[in-house]
């Protein structure tokens, strides 16, 4: 009787292999849970910075947009330079 008990039946063994093969894609699945959540936290943290970046390259940009000179058109605000310094043509 205890060769009976020592011995395994097919059934046993493709039974043992199932429950070997379930824990294993168990396992496998829990680590590439965890991965997924670390990418899905890096991806936030990219799309914080890339608004900021977009945010200061916009106020770059603006800033370069706008006029130098006294906050107006600097053709229109602009004196033609045969005016400077003749009388009549100063007023």
């Amino acid at each position: 009787m205890a060769d009976r008990d020592e011995q395994t039946t097919p059934s046993d063994d493709r039974l043992r292999r199932v429950e070997e093969q379930q824990a294993f894609a168990d396992r496998a699945s829990e680590e590439l849970s965890g991965e997924v959540y670390e990418l899905m936290r890096r991806l936030e943290r990219l799309g914080k910075r890339m608004d900021g970046l977009e945010s200061r390259i916009d106020s770059l940009i603006e800033a370069l947009e706008e006029p130098r000179s006294g906050g107006g058109d600097p053709a229109v605000d602009e004196r033609p330079p045969h005016s400077a310094g003749r009388p009549g043509l100063d007023r």
